[in-house]
Protein backbone atom coordinates (compact mmCIF):
# COMPACT_ATOMS: atom_id res chain seq x y z
CA UNK A 1 0.00 0.00 0.00
CA UNK A 2 1.35 3.42 -0.88
CA UNK A 3 1.36 6.31 1.59
CA UNK A 4 -1.76 7.97 0.17
CA UNK A 5 -3.98 4.89 -0.12
CA UNK A 6 -6.79 4.50 2.40
CA UNK A 7 -8.03 1.04 3.42
CA UNK A 8 -11.46 0.23 1.98
CA UNK A 9 -14.24 -2.03 3.11
CA UNK A 10 -14.23 -5.31 1.27
CA UNK A 11 -17.40 -6.61 -0.24
CA UNK A 12 -17.85 -9.28 2.38
CA UNK A 13 -17.75 -12.04 -0.22
CA UNK A 14 -14.84 -14.40 -0.22
CA UNK A 15 -14.77 -17.18 -2.77
CA UNK A 16 -18.40 -16.46 -3.65
CA UNK A 17 -19.57 -16.89 -0.06
CA UNK A 18 -20.76 -14.19 2.27
CA UNK A 19 -18.39 -13.36 5.05
CA UNK A 20 -17.57 -10.49 7.41
CA UNK A 21 -15.83 -7.47 5.93
CA UNK A 22 -13.02 -5.85 7.82
CA UNK A 23 -11.80 -2.33 8.31
CA UNK A 24 -8.55 -2.01 10.14
CA UNK A 25 -9.28 -5.16 12.11
CA UNK A 26 -12.89 -4.36 13.07
CA UNK A 27 -15.58 -6.41 11.43
CA UNK A 28 -18.33 -4.56 9.59
CA UNK A 29 -20.94 -6.42 11.56
CA UNK A 30 -19.50 -5.20 14.87
CA UNK A 31 -19.11 -1.70 13.46
CA UNK A 32 -22.74 -1.73 12.24
CA UNK A 33 -24.06 -3.04 15.57
CA UNK A 34 -22.10 -0.46 17.58
CA UNK A 35 -23.20 2.40 15.32
CA UNK A 36 -26.84 1.28 15.36
CA UNK A 37 -26.85 0.96 19.16
CA UNK A 38 -25.35 4.43 19.50
CA UNK A 39 -27.94 5.91 17.14
CA UNK A 40 -30.79 4.22 19.00
CA UNK A 41 -29.50 5.42 22.35
CA UNK A 42 -29.23 8.92 20.94
CA UNK A 43 -32.71 8.71 19.46
CA UNK A 44 -34.12 7.50 22.78
CA UNK A 45 -32.34 10.29 24.61
CA UNK A 46 -33.65 12.84 22.12
CA UNK A 47 -37.24 11.62 22.41
CA UNK A 48 -36.99 11.63 26.20
CA UNK A 49 -35.57 15.14 26.26
CA UNK A 50 -38.16 16.40 23.76
CA UNK A 51 -41.01 14.91 25.80
CA UNK A 52 -39.70 16.48 28.99
CA UNK A 53 -39.34 19.86 27.27
CA UNK A 54 -42.90 19.81 25.93
CA UNK A 55 -44.25 18.80 29.34
CA UNK A 56 -42.29 21.59 31.03
CA UNK A 57 -43.67 24.11 28.55
CA UNK A 58 -47.29 23.02 29.03
CA UNK A 59 -47.46 22.53 32.77
CA UNK A 60 -46.68 26.09 33.90
CA UNK A 61 -49.35 27.53 31.58
CA UNK A 62 -52.05 25.32 33.05
CA UNK A 63 -50.85 25.88 36.59
CA UNK A 64 -50.90 29.65 36.03
CA UNK A 65 -54.38 29.57 34.53
CA UNK A 66 -55.71 27.38 37.33
CA UNK A 67 -54.44 29.56 40.18
CA UNK A 68 -55.19 32.91 38.62
CA UNK A 69 -58.81 33.70 37.72
CA UNK A 70 -59.75 36.58 35.48
CA UNK A 71 -59.55 39.86 37.39
CA UNK A 72 -62.57 41.98 38.20
CA UNK A 73 -62.51 45.19 36.17
CA UNK A 74 -61.62 48.10 38.45
CA UNK A 75 -64.37 50.71 38.87
CA UNK A 76 -63.69 53.85 36.89
CA UNK A 77 -60.79 52.32 34.92
CA UNK A 78 -59.79 54.27 31.82
CA UNK A 79 -57.47 53.72 28.90
CA UNK A 80 -55.57 56.93 29.65
CA UNK A 81 -52.37 55.03 30.45
CA UNK A 82 -52.34 52.88 27.30
CA UNK A 83 -49.35 53.77 25.14
CA UNK A 84 -50.01 56.37 22.44
CA UNK A 85 -49.04 56.61 18.80
CA UNK A 86 -46.08 58.80 19.76
CA UNK A 87 -44.88 56.25 22.31
CA UNK A 88 -45.17 53.53 19.65
CA UNK A 89 -43.17 55.39 17.00
CA UNK A 90 -40.81 52.40 16.66
CA UNK A 91 -43.77 49.96 16.37
CA UNK A 92 -46.20 51.59 13.88
CA UNK A 93 -47.99 48.30 13.13
CA UNK A 94 -49.18 48.14 16.75
CA UNK A 95 -50.79 51.60 16.89
CA UNK A 96 -54.26 50.39 15.81
CA UNK A 97 -54.22 47.57 18.38
CA UNK A 98 -53.19 49.89 21.22
CA UNK A 99 -55.84 52.43 20.14
CA UNK A 100 -58.50 49.69 20.15
CA UNK A 101 -57.41 48.53 23.62
CA UNK A 102 -57.55 52.14 24.87
CA UNK A 103 -61.22 52.32 23.74
CA UNK A 104 -62.20 49.21 25.78
CA UNK A 105 -60.54 49.51 29.20
CA UNK A 106 -63.44 47.92 31.10
CA UNK A 107 -63.15 44.79 28.91
CA UNK A 108 -59.35 44.54 28.85
CA UNK A 109 -59.13 45.10 32.60
CA UNK A 110 -61.32 42.04 33.14
CA UNK A 111 -59.10 39.62 31.23
CA UNK A 112 -56.16 37.74 32.71
CA UNK A 113 -52.96 37.86 30.68
CA UNK A 114 -51.81 34.36 29.75
CA UNK A 115 -48.39 35.17 28.33
CA UNK A 116 -46.36 33.75 31.26
CA UNK A 117 -43.87 36.58 31.00
CA UNK A 118 -42.68 37.67 34.37
CA UNK A 119 -45.65 39.34 36.01
CA UNK A 120 -44.43 42.30 38.03
CA UNK A 121 -46.81 43.43 40.77
CA UNK A 122 -48.01 46.36 38.65
CA UNK A 123 -49.58 44.02 36.06
CA UNK A 124 -53.20 43.53 37.11
CA UNK A 125 -54.78 42.48 33.83
CA UNK A 126 -54.36 42.39 30.06
CA UNK A 127 -54.92 46.15 30.07
CA UNK A 128 -51.76 46.51 32.18
CA UNK A 129 -49.73 44.89 29.38
CA UNK A 130 -50.61 47.83 27.12
CA UNK A 131 -49.74 50.50 29.72
CA UNK A 132 -46.52 51.80 31.28
CA UNK A 133 -43.55 49.95 29.81
CA UNK A 134 -45.95 48.31 27.38
CA UNK A 135 -45.06 44.63 27.64
CA UNK A 136 -47.48 44.10 24.72
CA UNK A 137 -45.03 46.00 22.50
CA UNK A 138 -42.88 42.86 22.35
CA UNK A 139 -45.11 40.00 23.55
CA UNK A 140 -47.04 38.18 20.82
CA UNK A 141 -49.37 36.50 23.32
CA UNK A 142 -50.46 39.82 24.81
CA UNK A 143 -51.01 41.16 21.31
CA UNK A 144 -53.00 38.10 20.21
CA UNK A 145 -55.18 38.20 23.33
CA UNK A 146 -55.80 41.91 22.77
CA UNK A 147 -56.76 41.37 19.12
CA UNK A 148 -59.12 38.55 20.03
CA UNK A 149 -60.79 40.59 22.79
CA UNK A 150 -61.19 43.62 20.51
CA UNK A 151 -62.64 41.54 17.66
CA UNK A 152 -65.12 39.77 19.94
CA UNK A 153 -66.15 43.00 21.67
CA UNK A 154 -66.76 44.63 18.27
CA UNK A 155 -68.94 41.60 17.44
CA UNK A 156 -71.08 42.35 20.51
CA UNK A 157 -69.76 39.66 22.87
CA UNK A 158 -69.92 40.22 26.63
CA UNK A 159 -66.91 40.16 28.95
CA UNK A 160 -67.85 36.66 30.11
CA UNK A 161 -68.07 35.39 26.51
CA UNK A 162 -64.72 37.00 25.69
CA UNK A 163 -63.14 35.36 28.76
CA UNK A 164 -64.39 31.93 27.63
CA UNK A 165 -62.88 32.49 24.16
CA UNK A 166 -59.57 33.69 25.61
CA UNK A 167 -59.41 30.67 27.93
CA UNK A 168 -60.19 28.30 25.04
CA UNK A 169 -57.43 29.74 22.87
CA UNK A 170 -54.73 30.64 25.41
CA UNK A 171 -55.47 28.35 28.34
Amino acid sequence: MSKKQVPRLRSGRQNGKAGPSTTLGTTSKTLWTTTTATMMTSRRQFIGAATATVAAMLLPRRAHAARSPHPTPRPGITGANVLTKEQLADKPKLVDLFDSVRERPEIMDGIRCNCNCEHPPDLYSLLSCFEGKGMARECGVCQSQGRLAVRLHKAGKSLDEIRVAVDAKFG
